[in-house]
C-alpha cells in the first residue's frame, strides 16, 4: 500500500477537499501557502500562515462486526490576535460539516458527520486566538472482520 492509500489517510484528505471545495480553507497537500490564505493541514501545525485548520484523526468506539465504523475527527482553528478570526473559521467549518449526510469523502460513503464538542483553546505563543472542535464522522469500513 502506498503512502495515503490508506482509509484514514483518504478520509482526512478527503474532508480537507471538501473544506476546500466549500472555500473555507485552502488545501495543499505538500504545503506552500500564502500569509492571506487559511491553510488546511493534517495533524502538523505550521508557524505560518496564521490562520488554519487542523485535521487530526483519533479512533472513538464503534460497532462491533458491521461495516459502519465512527471516525473521530479533531479539527483546530487558529486566527490571528482578534479572536473572532479562529472563531469565524470553526463556524464555516461547522456550517459546513455538522449534519452533513450521504456524501462521498476521499471516495468513502460517509453517512453523517456531527459535531460533538468544542473549545477555546486559548492564545499561542504569538498571541493568535485557537480553538478545538471534535467531529465523529460515520462512515462504511468494511474489513475481513467488519461486513454487513
Amino acid at each position: 500500500m502506498a503512502t495515503g492509500d490508506g482509509w484514514t489517510s483518504r478520509l482526512i484528505t478527503g474532508l480537507a477537499e471538501l473544506l476546500d471545495a466549500a472555500d473555507v480553507g485552502t488545501w495543499r497537500p505538500t504545503g506552500g501557502y500564502t500569509a492571506e490564505e487559511i491553510a488546511i493541514v493534517v495533524r502538523g501545525i505550521p508557524q505560518q500562515p496564521d490562520r488554519l485548520i487542523t485535521l487530526a484523526p483519533y479512533r472513538v468506539p464503534s460497532p462491533i462486526g458491521i461495516a459502519d465504523f465512527v471516525q473521530g475527527v479533531q479539527l483546530r482553528t487558529r486566527g490571528t490576535t482578534d479572536p473572532r478570526v479562529a472563531e469565524d473559521i470553526a463556524d464555516a467549518c461547522l456550517d459546513l460539516l455538522d449534519s452533513a449526510s450521504n456524501l462521498t469523502v476521499g471516495g468513502i460513503a460517509v453517512v453523517q458527520i456531527s459535531h460533538r464538542s468544542y473549545t477555546s483553546m486559548g492564545q499561542d505563543n504569538n498571541g493568535r486566538w485557537e480553538t478545538s472542535s471534535n467531529y465523529y464522522v460515520e462512515a462504511m469500513r468494511p474489513t475481513i472482520h467488519r461486513h454487513d
